[in-house]
C-alpha cells in the first residue's frame, strides 16, 4: 500500500500543477469569461471585468475572454490566443486578454472576426484592419499602468469598449446590407412581374393587332373597289370636279339614256 501511495504521488501530483491547456485539450468557456485557476486576480477586479464582459456580450454580441497562465503557452501566444478565441467564441467577433504571470511583455490583446459576415471583400478587409488598430490602442492604454493586475484590468475595460463599438458598427453594416438586399429582392420581383405581363401582353396583343390590321385592310380595299365600280363615263350624275367645293363651269347637266338605239347611239 505504501508503494502504491508513493507511485500515486509521483505520477499524479506533477499533473495537478499543470494548466489545463498543456494536454492539448481546451476546457469549456469559463464562467464570466475569465480563466484564472490560481485566483491571481483580486475579487474586485474579477467582478468588474465580468460585468464589462457580460455587458459587451448582451449589448453588442461580442465575446471577450481573459486568460491568466502561470507559463507561456507552448504554441506561442498568437497561435494559442487564436485557437482559444475561435474555440470559445459563439458569436461573430471575439477578443481575448492573455496574461502570463511575471512576464514583463504581457498582457497581450487579440481580436478577430469569428466567421465571415457576408460583406464585400474590401469591407471585410477594412473591418479587420479596424480590429487590429483597436487592439494596438488597447495595448497602449493598458501599458500606462505600472502594476500587472491593473494592466489586465485596464486592458479588459478598454477591450470591451473597443469591441463593443465594433459590434455596434457591425450591426449597422448588417442593417444596411439587409436593406440593400431587400430592395434588390423587391426589384427582382418587379422585374419578374414586368416580364410576365410583357410576355402576356405579347401573346394577346400581337394576334389582336394582326386581326385589326386584317380588318382594316379588308375595309380599305372594299372601299377602294366600291369607288372604282361607281365611276361611270360619261358622267350621268352631278359630281364636284376634282372633289373641290367649286370648280367653275355651268350647272348644265346632260343626261344620257342607258338604252342603245339600232344605230348604236344613245338618246339624250
Amino acid at each position: 500500500m505504501r508503494l502504491m501511495g508513493i507511485f500515486f504521488m509521483v505520477c499524479v501530483l506533477p499533473l495537478m500543477g499543470r494548466n489545463d491547456f498543456e494536454t492539448g485539450k481546451y476546457p469549456e468557456p469559463p464562467a464570466g469569461g475569465i480563466y484564472d485557476p490560481d485566483n491571481w486576480l483580486t475579487v474586485e477586479a474579477r467582478n468588474e471585468m465580468s460585468r464589462n464582459i457580460v455587458i459587451s456580450k448582451e449589448k453588442w454580441g461580442t465575446s471577450v475572454f481573459v486568460v491568466i497562465l502561470p507559463d507561456k503557452p507552448e504554441l506561442g501566444d498568437v497561435v494559442f490566443a487564436r485557437k482559444l478565441g475561435r474555440e470559445w467564441c459563439d458569436g461573430r467577433l471575439w477578443g481575448l486578454v492573455l496574461h502570463v504571470v511575471g512576464e514583463p511583455d504581457f498582457p497581450k490583446f487579440f481580436g478577430e472576426l469569428n466567421r465571415s459576415p457576408g460583406w464585400s471583400g474590401a469591407l471585410v478587409t477594412d473591418f479587420e484592419d479596424s480590429i487590429k488598430s483597436a487592439m494596438e490602442d488597447v495595448r497602449k492604454r493598458a501599458s500606462r499602468e505600472s502594476d500587472q493586475r491593473m494592466k489586465v484590468l485596464k486592458g479588459t475595460r478598454e477591450l470591451t469598449d473597443e469591441l463593443g463599438y465594433l459590434g455596434l458598427v457591425m450591426s449597422r453594416i448588417d442593417r444596411n446590407y439587409d436593406k440593400v438586399r431587400g430592395e434588390r429582392r423587391e426589384l427582382q420581383k418587379v422585374n419578374r412581374s414586368n416580364r410576365f405581363y410583357f410576355h402576356r401582353s405579347l401573346m394577346i396583343g400581337v394576334p389582336l393587332l394582326l386581326l385589326v390590321m386584317a380588318v382594316a385592310t379588308y375595309l380599305i380595299g372594299k372601299k377602294l373597289r366600291e369607288r372604282k365600280s361607281n365611276y361611270l363615263f360619261p358622267e350621268t350624275s352631278p359630281r364636284k370636279r376634282f372633289l373641290a367645293p367649286w370648280a367653275g363651269g355651268s350647272d348644265v347637266l346632260v343626261q344620257f339614256d342607258s338604252r342603245v338605239g339600232e344605230d348604236g347611239s344613245r338618246k339624250g
